[in-house]
């Protein structure tokens, strides 16, 4: 699974712009961020990645409502597929709020746990 595979996933099924890895300078200041922390192995086509979904909103309410939004849909979720890996197990923790930003918005995160099988 690519960082890019699991923001278009999140993009795709929760009506919410994602970027991969960091915050774009752009004009809409409600946007998403995805990055991974991969721990592939080459010795087996089963893994365990790690993931975190920062959901910024210029309105408090929103950011939490679309973070819980998103845990509620993916914390204990079996058997679907994101990009090229079909994803076993994916377990959240639940939305925490991070910061009120410089620029007025507020972030929050969910933090993933896919357990995926990216057998070719």
């Amino acid at each position: 699974m690519h960082v890019y595979e699991l923001s278009s996933f999140l993009e795709s099924n929760f009506d919410y712009t994602f970027f991969n890895n960091q915050f774009p300078s752009v004009q809409n200041p409600n946007i998403g961020m995805v990055r991974m922390f991969p721990t592939q192995t080459n010795s087996s086509s089963i893994n365990r990645i790690n993931a975190q979904c920062l959901i910024k909103n210029t309105d408090m309410q929103t950011a939490e409502s679309k973070s819980w939004e998103i845990y509620e849909s993916l914390r204990m979720k079996t058997g679907f597929q994101v990009g090229t890996a079909y994803v076993i197990l994916c377990t959240a923790s639940q939305p925490s709020f991070i910061q009120q930003m410089e620029d007025g918005c507020f972030l929050y995160s969910v933090d993933f746990q896919f357990i995926t099988d990216q057998e070719e």
